[in-house]
């Protein structure tokens, strides 16, 4: 195939390297095969894996992009230790709409929340779309998504007139531009009250950026794997770093933002993560943008009471108050009282919901 997905020798020859959107062909073979597992095993698969979640402190997950419910639904009956929020993948929303059913549709353990979109490339793999060059390329600015403004701006008031949340990959400053751009026009061609919808990494971001997420009410769920992939993030420079994730930045302004950990991208372990926000550091030690350092408090605000504002759940969970769902974790150190380079270290000893003890420490 041609294009940029293909990495390629001098000769023209492609060496193997494949990137972005070139996965799709690997996927195509992959679900041409019929030795596929079966259905049965693959639920098993998937509750060993929530099980592992609930491990970690997780209560709650956001599946980002499925074509059906079926998997889910199995697995809610088979009592999953995490509440599962599912978005479906950009495509569904003409059968959906059809039914009636719009973002919030379910109960407390499985609901609909958002239409996933992807609308660019990927951070740490430096295929993003970027404004200024990637240090290690000159005159290289990433992979541009392969929608057309116009195409974007068109796909969103669809999903903006339908009623459901718009939850969109986008990483590079271009990419993130032309997403803020499409729900701006979606919302003056359609006022919708407290659509909320997402950005999901927004991982290169500027001022002007932010004050545009602000203005929109645009949610900013950012990564935290500084820990885990700072060693990829040289090629962005160190300037530009500072607005990598710009948790102080955003805070600061008063935008809402929440975290998340894109497993398998990055280990699904919100203490790592909070430890990521708190420190910026690599596995290296190095400092990645410390001038977006977060408190503590702040960090656990963002995997909780935050993470359910994304959902519009902040009314019944996020939060250990009277009247909402008494999922919570108890941690074996206060994280607020460690050092600050030891919050990832920090045990779960027991994970709860609903009340219901779902993970026990030996």
């Amino acid at each position: 195939p041609t294009g940029n997905s293909f990495d390629r020798d001098p000769d023209g020859t492609p060496n193997g390297v494949i990137r972005a959107g070139g996965s799709r062909l690997l996927k195509s073979f992959r679900n041409s095969r019929e030795d596929n597992v079966p259905f049965e095993d693959e639920v098993q698969g998937y509750l060993k894996g929530l099980q592992n979640y609930a491990q970690k402190g997780i209560t709650s997950i956001g599946i980002a992009g499925s074509n059906s419910m079926k998997r889910y639904q199995v697995l809610r009956d088979l009592d999953a230790p995490v509440r599962m929020a599912m978005m479906y993948s950009v495509g569904n929303e003409t059968a959906l709409r059809n039914l009636g059913i719009q973002s919030g549709f379910g109960d407390d353990r499985l609901r609909i929340s958002a239409i996933k979109v992807f609308h660019g490339n990927s951070m740490s793999g430096n295929t993003c779309w970027v404004s200024e060059p990637f240090e290690h390329r000159p005159g290289y600015y990433g992979i541009p998504p392969s929608r057309t403004q116009a195409e974007l701006d068109s796909l969103f008031q669809e999903l903006h007139n339908g009623g459901f949340q718009i939850a969109t990959h986008s990483n590079g400053d271009r990419e993130i531009d032309m997403t803020l751009a499409a729900i701006e026009r979606a919302q003056a061609n359609n006022p919708r009250p407290d659509p909320r919808h997402r950005i999901e990494h927004a991982s290169v971001m500027t001022l002007p950026l932010l004050e545009r997420a602000k203005k929109a009410g645009v949610i900013l769920v950012f990564h935290s794997y500084m820990y885990e992939h700072g060693d990829k993030l040289d090629v962005y420079g160190e300037k530009r770093l500072e607005m990598v994730h710009p948790y102080r930045t955003a805070i600061d302004m008063g935008i809402l933002v929440a975290g998340h950990s894109d497993s398998p991208v990055a280990t699904a372990c919100p203490m790592l993560c909070i430890h990521d926000m708190v420190n910026r550091r690599g596995e290296n030690g190095k400092l990645y943008g410390g001038s977006q350092r977060i408190t503590v408090e702040e960090a656990i605000k963002v995997w909780t009471l935050d993470g359910a504002y994304t959902t519009f759940e902040e009314h019944e969970k996020g939060s250990i108050t009277p009247g909402k769902l008494a999922d919570f974790v108890v941690l074996r150190k206060d994280p607020r009282k460690v050092a600050v380079e030891a919050i990832k270290d920090i045990v779960i000893d027991a994970t709860y919901m609903g009340g219901k003890n779902v993970w026990q420490a030996p």
